[in-house]
């Protein structure tokens, strides 16, 4: 089970940290929050890219 947090997902996506947690925000990123911060689990993370590619 791999998990990411905001800052490798948005490197990984070519995106700003800022666009990941809005994409969270908005509910069209499943993540999990932990302590303070956001994980997101590589089959939510290729759920939505999938999703996004159609």
């Amino acid at each position: 089970m791999t998990m990411y947090d905001i800052e490798k997902t948005a490197e990984m996506l070519s995106l700003s940290p800022r666009t990941i947690r809005s994409l969270i925000n908005r509910g069209e990123l499943q993540a999990y929050k932990i302590g303070k911060e956001y994980r997101i689990h590589e089959d939510d993370l290729a759920g939505f890219m999938v999703k996004c590619a159609k």
